[in-house]
């Protein structure tokens, strides 16, 4: 053999991306791209990591912007992470709160959950993935003085909460301390918050939807003037925002042009229950109302909702399982399910669509993966919190928390 001859090299780029594909995104190819200028330039072509994804997540859409790459990583932990149980850890603490937790959420630093509770408490939780362990590092006291309903980070530091006793708060962590930097009174009990550019929009039991200056913590507009109670909030591209609530209807709200009901769907025509859960992705918006089914449409045509499928199974294979949480993901809607006897979770995937399919693009899901049970046999959860492969939930009656925890996760930013 002549040693001389440089073999890697002189592959046609063909069969070099096909030895590509079978290597990891997070050690293999990295380091691949620091062997030669050659395999950094041709792995640094957006156009290498979107025909990678092909075939596992929804093309580009005119006017969106993707980050192939970061959309590879995502896909491709994902796909080997939630759907493997031996992939995860299960971290639980048992008792977190007194009462019922209403209120979950992971930071994105993926090291930190906030939980809240009817008793008014906000506790932070370190999430220890060498000792496996769920450690409780601060308690904040008469955090609120009712129910804590909803909590969201801008980052790592700025946390805003919200409860029924009608107060908004914006708090700073530091890491070792929670300190309140403004609290707003909005005269009715606060059942849900989106943060949105330099706005936080708050919404409950009340006719109206009021947006927040987030640096001052004062009210200067309100949206969605109904008769409604709002109990989710959800965002499409950063510019719509849809809100849910016990009138069965979703209305859609155009934050660019100060347009109430853009879209208004009446969630009455399709089912007698009331929509409790909100997704996205991209344009396409899908509905849980608690049943064993969940529904679509595209918010950007005006398309009525479209029955699409029962999102769980309990063990004899009937349609019996109730939604608890349902998030997005780059590739999967994950739902958490309590099935009668346990609490899972069952992800439907996303599949690409060919042009003639895209009048139908947002029905096209396949079922995919294992059902991980979120706890022990007969253990019902109440609430969810999904964010980058790890998923915290709260038990009801045993109040315990738990988290799963990739054993391998890797922390990477877009």
């Amino acid at each position: 053999m002549d040693c001389d001859v440089d073999y890697l090299s002189n592959l046609p780029i063909e069969i070099f991306l096909h030895i590509c594909s079978y290597l990891d995104i997070n050690k293999s190819l990295p380091a691949l791209k620091c062997v030669c200028k050659q395999f950094k330039f041709i792995l640094s072509d957006d156009l290498v990591w979107k025909s990678r994804v092909a075939g596992r997540w929804f093309p580009n859409e005119k006017g969106i912007e993707v980050d192939w790459l970061e959309a590879c990583k995502c896909i491709e932990n994902e796909a080997s992470y939630l759907r493997d149980p031996s992939t995860c850890d299960q971290l639980v603490s048992e008792r977190a709160h007194e009462t019922d937790i209403d209120a979950l959420h992971i930071l994105e630093n993926h090291k930190t959950i906030f939980t809240g509770s009817r008793d008014g408490l906000i506790k932070i939780w370190n999430i220890n993935t060498e000792e496996k362990a769920l450690e409780k590092s601060m308690i904040l006291p008469c955090a609120h003085n009712g129910w804590i309903w909803r909590i969201e980070s801008e980052d790592c530091h700025s946390i805003y909460s919200c409860s029924f006793d009608h107060s908004l708060k914006h708090w700073n962590f530091s890491g070792d301390n929670l300190v309140e930097v403004w609290s707003l009174d909005l005269k009715f009990p606060v059942l849900s918050i989106k943060l949105v550019n330099e706005n936080v929009i708050a919404a409950g039991v009340h006719k109206e939807a009021v947006l927040v200056d987030r640096r001052t913590g004062t009210s200067f507009r309100t949206i969605f003037k109904d008769n409604h109670v709002k109990l989710c909030l959800e965002m499409i591209n950063d510019n719509y925002l849809l809100a849910n609530g016990a009138g069965k209807k979703i209305c859609c709200y155009d934050l660019r042009n100060d347009k109430d009901e853009v879209v208004s769907f009446n969630f009455g025509q399709v089912t007698p229950l009331v929509p409790l859960h909100l997704a996205t992705q991209q344009n396409i918006m899908y509905v849980a109302d608690g049943s064993s089914k969940f529904y679509s449409a595209d918010i950007t045509k005006n398309e009525p909702l479209a029955l699409r499928g029962y999102c769980g199974y309990d063990a004899q294979g009937g349609a019996n399982a109730k939604v608890f949480g349902m998030f997005a993901s780059y590739t999967s809607l994950i739902f958490g399910l309590n099935t009668g006897s346990s609490s899972r979770l069952a992800f439907w995937r996303t599949k690409p669509y060919s042009l003639k399919e895209e009048e139908n693009r947002y029905s096209v899901l396949v079922k995919s993966g294992e059902m991980l049970n979120l706890g022990c046999s007969g253990s019902i959860c109440s609430k969810m919190h999904y964010r980058d492969s790890m998923v915290a939930a709260a038990h009801t009656m045993s109040n315990d928390l738990v988290c799963i925890v990739p054993k391998e996760f890797i922390l990477y930013s877009p």
